[in-house]
């Protein structure tokens, strides 16, 4: 670009920038720029500034890191619980199962050994004498000697049989674990009874009050 000789330096509208002339060369050139001069002290803050953008850095990721492992942790705990969840849910219903099956079959054996002591008693009923009489048990006219022997242990109770010295028509009271009961023997001399329970029942269970010999009605 050229400018006619006469003009020494061009200045833009701005005052920042222009063109000058280089003289009888008749040609121009742009203004060189002053380059700015960075003291030691803006050189410190500048890496200052840069250290501590470095340093917030370092720290954010730092946070997002532990922040992370934090969740990850919470995850694997959320997961482990329901897991212990599921297994303790798995043995309750087992045991639920186990307690009724074991329900059911104490049911079943109670009502099996009932129908064996029925069966027994009548049997023992039918080995004694065949002659009937009528016994009055609220008046006694005598007293007796009496016995209780186990016959047989199960599973719901025991099978026991109750002796008495006289032939027929006495009473028998004892009590088994302190709860009293009583057998008359209307047409023998014994006879077969049973005790359900489920706590284990022994000799030292039954205690004899009395045996009673009952008037008999004619």
């Amino acid at each position: 670009m050229s400018l006619p000789a006469q003009a020494e330096c061009l200045v833009s509208a701005s005052g920042k920038t222009g063109w000058c002339d280089n003289g009888s060369t008749g040609t121009t050139t742009a203004p060189k720029r002053a380059t700015p001069k960075i003291n030691a002290e803006q050189t410190t803050q500048i890496i200052n500034a840069v250290g501590a953008i470095g340093e917030l850095l370092d720290q954010q990721s730092e946070q997002n890191t532990e922040q992370q492992r934090q969740r990850d942790e919470a995850l694997q705990e959320a997961y482990r619980r329901q897991a212990e969840d599921r297994v303790r849910l798995q043995q309750q219903e087992q045991q639920r199962q186990a307690a009724l099956l074991n329900a059911n079959q104490l049911i079943s054996n109670a009502s099996q050994d009932t129908q064996d002591w029925k069966s027994r008693a009548q049997t023992e009923d039918d080995t004694s004498t065949s002659s009937t009489s009528n016994c009055d048990c609220s008046k006694t006219v005598d007293i007796c000697k009496a016995s209780i022997q186990i016959v047989k242990k199960l599973k719901t109770g025991v099978d026991f049989k109750v002796s008495s010295s006289e032939a027929s028509c006495s009473k028998v009271s004892y009590f088994i674990d302190n709860t009293p009961y009583f057998t008359v023997l209307s047409n023998s001399r014994s006879a077969i009874e049973h005790s359900a329970s489920l706590k284990p029942i022994s000799a030292s269970s039954f205690t004899i009050e009395r045996c009673d010999v009952c008037a008999r009605s004619r």
